[in-house]
């Protein structure tokens, strides 16, 4: 179960601030074209899995992002997929070596 961020305001905010997800619960952040897509932590207590899909719905790449509690926005790591993306996945940590297992990932909506 995904929760979906479409517009500026959701994207900005995305967990922030929120519970950690469930073990199959989420983000998704969808975007109109195609870009290299970079994101942040601020404001999370828990590490996060973001998975990055293209316009086709393949998986692009993955990081794992460390939480982050009040530090300055300069200090702050970006994580940015390798390719252009359209849709970026947060899930719990772990979630990724957990349900991958080397085979391509597919996003379905």
């Amino acid at each position: 179960t995904l929760k979906v961020a479409a517009n500026d305001d959701t994207k900005s905010k995305g967990l922030m601030n929120s519970d950690e997800p469930g073990d199959d619960n989420g983000m998704i952040f969808v975007y109109d074209n195609p870009a290299i897509l970079d994101f942040w932590m601020k404001n999370v207590k828990y590490d996060l899995d973001i998975l990055f899909f293209d316009q086709n719905l393949e998986f692009v790449d993955q990081h794992t992002m460390k939480a982050y509690q009040g530090e300055d926005d300069n200090d702050l790591d970006i994580y940015k997929s390798k390719s252009p993306a359209m849709y970026a996945v947060e899930l719990k940590s772990g979630w990724y070596n957990k349900n991958s297992n080397g085979d391509s990932l597919k996003l379905k909506f």
